[in-house]
């Protein structure tokens, strides 16, 4: 959960909430030419004695929304096992070999007009990252393998300044840790664990990242293979053990057996064969830990932790893997999760991080000294140094450690002093006593702080320096020069690390050619683009966990974009179209509007962007002009804000509305309702939505996840489900008076959860999409229950959950957001119906003035020669409107205008229409808006 905030080159005055003060907001509106930081999102305060751990806007939230939208209605909860078995199942299904639009049959022409699925980035923004450690077999320590947990395995041979993807499109995508067999003539052998019991939303609330064993390579981490001795066995129930690989250690000081440890659900298992073979050695078989964790020292001694809740629990020590002393201090009598770290220096040294300590909301901490015999009773001697959990420096006053109940848990010792020691939560926190005095301690990273990233996972020196240290967490890998100094300066790796996850992505729907793309994370915000290389950097918009999202405007110089955080918190903001440098904000979400999702639908108006709507549990908000509302306000607002419809009983959960004059709102619940407004951008406050009748296929629960309305043709429309065990997806051809249950192939008891739905026009003929929790498909004939759906992108995108969908009719373009994999676009280049392709040339078509504009506006544009010219104004569908323009021009300025009139000399409705300039090398469109 990433609660950093950017903020932009200058000072900016913060309240003790986070908010800005109303000082700051006086000067900043004083400027001439004013500088811009961005909102400051405030962090919920870590608790600091409720036993309760759920937090606003935590890991607990998502959790919550996870499961509301995931699990089966007639039971509650999410199938066991289900995304293991949804793999399997997706590996059955066809797939299209470039995409649907290449490959329907008879499709020849239109191979030469289709780019391919090509990958649009986030580049430079990692994501949430378990694993991390150097091959030491690269004398330049140039060479790093992470593991994203729901990104798959990478590998750099250049420091993090690119990577590679070595994870195979069929393997689970789940890692939790990684070990290299450092010892001489073994180094090419690695392996990874998978499977995550808490924290990731691709999984879903209570159908945790389950994983599938152990993966081992041979060709030191270019390719892997599953261990048969860990594949979990009868993929439809929980087996528990090699599910969740919480953590993997070598015994290097084995000179004869390839021994290994895992740290598994229950256990602590044992291989002496390279993992051919295993044997429990540590664990209760009738009450299983949750939790459990492994090292390894260089002399062989292994220390292992299994949480309170198992037969067996606490701290354990052994000398040969099969015999284990129990540790634990007296003092520590509840925990949840432990993670144990030696030290390099001084072997003899353990420190261990105590999540839920003594059964309270409190994170504990223990430094551990072997003396003697087994280590046990006088063998050795614990320092319990929990009391200094409670007021560790951050970003404000000092505050407790905070580890959300074992989501972000890490704890590393420096290779050349014992005492110098660094623990990670939500922060990164160094020591140079081993936390045993609080003056000694630093806030070195984390939420907040520059150019790093909050929730910790991994530490990692580099081999044979006791300065240079990479990080793994929620915001991907950084990497530090010197992490004892007194300012840890931290840099960003994540170039092309693609493990970035997406819950939302937003392009501008009204205007063809535009390249601007934004889109909101897990854990890390919302970011822009405006460049198809996949290499160029994204830009930050807003910190938070990035939400829905909306390009208002994305023509002229600076545009108007709406963004959104975790539990519904939205901002305005003016966004520079080229570079996505910040030029304004506000925050625009309604005042009194209810409670939200934790990720809270939004959209606007197509035929009117000015006007917003915002879902929430007391229905449907409207603004009727969100550009009216002053800037630099952290505050909910009221203004032009009506709360439109309501919905009894449950969260609205969709939007989507009709082109056109007197659009229709379609929105759907977290109750499984679905409902139909007319009129909805004049319909007045505390409007009657119609209650569809959905049919008897529908899901009595359900939670409806996505709406899709063809784009020039309102009486069809594509709806999902989301829930696994129900009928997920939905298709009307008469405005929703009657519908078909069109899942098809996907449906099953192992079949994918259905996250958004998308309807576009290919060359005359409709193509459907789906995003699921196992990819993109796509179909162009929907049969009912013989539907057949075909993966889209099988080897680019692969089995990655694909939570939205944006897509524009008149270029043709299709983006897909993916939780775990980052955004892929598709570029129908040769179907507009404004035209053909939209070359760009120098910019020759200016802004209409005034825009918005009633009755009349201005068009100007100037010509670079002479020639036949056409400034035709077309509707957002693409149907012509009026002809302003059709002869031939002189080369120089020109000025034309428009009254709201189509060529019959008919006043047209209120809504966005585009006007588009061709003459010689010009061929230019922008986006105009007609109030009334």
């Amino acid at each position: 959960m990433n609660r950093r905030a950017l903020v932009l080159p200058l000072v900016v005055l913060i309240s003790a909430t986070g908010l800005l003060t109303k000082g700051a907001i006086e000067e900043r509106t004083a400027q001439t030419e004013p500088l811009v930081a961005t909102p400051i999102i405030a962090a919920p305060a870590p608790p600091s004695s409720a036993p309760s751990r759920k937090q606003t806007g935590g890991p607990d939230d998502r959790l919550a929304w996870d499961i509301q939208r995931l699990a089966d209605p007639a039971t509650g909860t999410i199938p066991d096992d289900i995304h293991r078995r949804e793999q399997i199942f997706a590996a059955k299904l066809p797939t299209w070999q470039r995409s649907a639009a290449l490959d329907r049959p008879g499709n020849v022409a239109a191979a030469d007009k289709l780019l391919g699925w090509q990958y649009r980035g986030p580049w430079n923004i990692g994501g949430r990252t378990r694993a991390l450690a150097f091959d030491i077999s690269d004398p330049t320590f140039d060479t790093l393998l992470a593991g994203g947990i729901s990104g798959g395995m990478w590998r750099t041979t250049n420091d993090g300044a690119s990577w590679a993807l070595t994870t195979g499109s069929s393997q689970l995508h789940a890692v939790s840790s990684v070990a290299q067999d450092v010892r001489p003539g073994h180094e090419n052998v690695w392996y990874y664990g998978t499977g995550e019991i808490r924290g990731n939303s691709a999984a879903g609330g209570g159908a945790p990242f389950r994983g599938d064993g152990v993966f081992k390579s041979t060709d030191n981490g270019l390719s892997w293979s599953l261990l048969p001795s860990t594949n979990g066995g009868d993929v439809t129930v929980f087996t528990g053990e090699w599910q969740y690989v919480h953590r993997l250690a070598v015994d290097t000081s084995e000179t004869v057996d390839d021994e290994i440890y895992a740290a598994v659900y229950g256990f602590i298992e044992r291989s002496t064969d390279g993992g051919a073979t295993w044997t429990r050695v540590l664990g209760d078989a009738v009450t299983q830990s949750r939790y459990t964790d492994v090292v390894v020292s260089s002399t062989g001694v292994v220390y292992a932790s299994l949480s309170r809740e198992g037969g067996t629990h606490g701290v354990f020590r052994s000398t040969d893997g099969i015999t284990w002393a129990d540790i634990t201090p007296a003092g520590l009598t509840g925990y949840n999760r432990i993670v144990m770290a030696l030290a390099p220096s001084d072997e003899s040294i353990l420190y261990y991080l105590v999540s839920d300590y003594n059964s309270s909301a409190d994170e504990g901490f223990f430094k551990y000294q072997y003396l003697s015999g087994d280590g046990s009773g006088p063998g050795g001697f614990s320092w319990d140094r929990s009391a200094q959990m409670l007021g560790l420096p951050g970003p404000g006053a000092d505050e407790p450690m905070e580890c959300y109940s074992s989501y972000c848990q890490a704890v590393t010792v420096n290779p050349v002093n014992p005492e110098h020691v660094y623990i990670g939560g939500i922060h990164l926190l160094r020591s140079t006593d081993g936390f045993a005095t609080n003056g000694t301690d630093r806030w070195i990273g984390g939420w907040q702080y520059a150019d790093h990233h909050a929730d910790q996972h991994w530490l990692v020196f580099q081999p044979g320096s006791s300065v240079v240290a990479y990080s793994g967490s929620d915001g991907g890998v950084h990497r530090t020069d010197n992490i004892t100094a007194s300012t840890v300066a931290w840099s960003s790796l994540s170039n092309g690390y693609n493990t970035s996850q997406f819950y939302a992505v937003a392009i501008d729907e009204n205007l063809p050619g535009s390249d601007v793309l934004i889109g909101g994370m897990q854990d890390n915000g919302t970011w822009f683009t405006s460049n198809t290389n996949a290499t160029q950097p994204w830009i930050e918009a807003l910190g938070g966990d990035g939400s829905y999202c909306a390009v208002a405007d994305a023509s002229g110089a600076v545009g108007t974009y709406m963004v959104s955080v975790q539990n519904g918190v939205v901002y305005r903001m003016g966004l520079d179209n080229a570079t996505g440098a910040l030029s304004s904000w506000t925050r625009v979400d309604p005042l009194g509007g209810g409670a939200y999702l934790f990720i809270n639908p939004l959209m606007v108006n197509p035929n009117d962007t000015r006007q917003l709507y915002v879902a929430s549990n007391n229905g449907v908000w409207r603004n009727s002009d969100v550009t009216a509302i002053p800037l630099w306000s952290n505050d909910a607002t009221s203004q032009n804000w009506v709360q439109l419809t309501t919905v009894p009983g449950a969260s609205v959960t969709a939007l989507a509305m009709t082109r056109g004059a007197n659009p229709s709102l379609y929105y759907g619940s977290a109750s499984g309702d679905m409902y139909r407004l007319n009129n909805a951008d004049t319909a007045p406050a505390g409007s009657a939505p119609t209650l569809l009748n959905m049919g008897f296929d529908w899901p009595v629960g359900g939670y409806v996840a996505g709406i899709a309305i063809h784009p020039t043709d309102n009486n069809k429309m594509l709806v999902a489900v989301s829930n696994y065990n129900v009928s997920s997806l939905f298709y009307s051809d008469d405005a929703g008076t009657s519908w078909t249950a069109v899942e098809g192939n996907l449906a099953g008891a192992a079949g994918p959860s259905a996250r958004t739905v998308a309807i576009l026009p290919v060359d005359g003929t409709d193509i459907f999409l789906v995003g699921t929790s196992t990819g993109l498909y796509s179909t162009f004939t929907l049969a009912g229950a013989g539907t057949i759906w075909s993966e889209e992108s099988p080897d680019l995108m692969g089995n990655v959950v694909v939570d939205q969908l944006a897509t524009r009719e008149a270029d043709g373009l299709i983006v897909a957001g993916t939780h775990g994999k980052g955004v892929y676009s598709l570029s129908l280049q040769g179907i507009s119906a404004v035209g053909n392709e939209l070359p760009r040339s120098a910019m020759a078509l200016s802004q209409n003035v005034p825009n918005p504009f009633n009755p009349m506006t201005r068009i100007r544009f100037e010509l670079p020669s002479a020639g036949q010219t056409h400034l035709v104004v077309y509707d957002v569908a693409g149907r012509e409107v009026r002809t302003l323009v059709n002869g031939d021009l002189a080369a120089g300025e020109h000025t034309f205008s428009w009254n709201g009139a189509d060529d019959a000399g008919r006043q047209v409705s209120a809504g966005v229409y585009l006007y588009h300039l061709r003459s010689g090398v010009v061929d230019e469109v922008r986006r105009m808006t007609l109030v009334r």
